[in-house]
């Protein structure tokens, strides 16, 4: 859970300092959540080459795309969601990912497969 801490930290520097591709160490922690990121319209399109990841960010009229990120993965204090209240996050235009049973998943898929997990990370 550290690296994908890391992974969201180098996102949110980049979405910053306004850069259009951030180029990252590979991880196979890495793949999925860029997969969610890149599925739900957050990041434009990343790529592997050798022992890099390249991470291109979405701009829409001169904006980033991804306005916030928000961690929940603390050492000291997990936070669990339940799938009955998954239902509060539809509210928000954004994206909760929560670590399953199946895996990694959006709130939106828990809601549908009736699954709650462990929150990993908010992007709005």
């Amino acid at each position: 859970m550290k690296k994908i801490s890391s992974l969201l930290s180098k996102i949110n520097m980049g979405c910053i300092a306004k850069s259009h591709i951030i180029e990252i160490t590979f991880s196979k922690l890495w793949l999925r959540p860029l997969a969610l990121l890149y599925k739900e319209g957050f990041i434009q399109n990343y790529y592997i080459k050798k022992n890099k990841i390249y991470i291109y960010l979405r701009y829409f009229q001169g904006k980033n795309c991804i306005r916030l990120i928000k961690n929940f993965v603390k050492p000291s204090q997990f936070i669990y969601v339940r799938n009955h209240n998954l239902w509060l996050f539809n509210r928000y235009n954004g994206l909760l990912v929560l670590s399953t049973i199946k895996g990694l998943k959006t709130h939106e898929e828990c809601m549908k497969e009736k699954l709650g997990g462990k929150a990993i990370f908010f992007v709005g």
